[in-house]
């Protein structure tokens, strides 16, 4: 049986990836009490880049915005994330840059398997519906 492969990628920009990473260990690392540690969550910017078909390949991350942070067992967006969400689109409308992704953290995920709940289903859904313009 054959495979089809897709070759694009996701780039992360040095900045973006750097801003995850200390916003997430901010508020959740093994040298906090473990009760302290809570999830996080927050909203990737980019853009989409064009293949040698003049068709949208690849996704680039160009940043990280934190949005909000959670309890230790799970994180929801309010509506004032929502609300969030359009500040920071429009924040970065001058470079085309639009929310490409979000991101969240599980402080206790070596005490569990890597999971997508519920609530990252529901969140997928309402954030990330795909409109790629032509």
């Amino acid at each position: 049986m054959g495979k089809d492969v897709d070759s694009s990628v996701v780039k992360i920009k040095a900045d973006a990836y750097y801003k995850m990473i200390l916003h997430v260990f901010r508020f959740g690392n093994k040298a906090r009490n473990h009760s302290q540690n809570i999830e996080v969550m927050g909203v990737l910017i980019g853009h989409l880049e064009e293949g040698e078909d003049k068709q949208f390949k690849n996704v680039i991350i160009e940043d990280a915005v934190p949005i909000s942070h959670g309890s230790s067992v799970e994180v929801e967006f309010s509506i004032n994330d929502y609300i969030f969400f359009e500040k920071a689109n429009s924040m970065y409308l001058e470079k085309n840059w639009f929310m490409v992704g979000w991101y969240h953290s599980h402080p206790d995920l070596f005490q569990h398997k890597i999971f997508f709940s519920p609530t990252d289903t529901i969140v997928k859904i309402q954030t990330m519906t795909v409109i790629i313009p032509k």
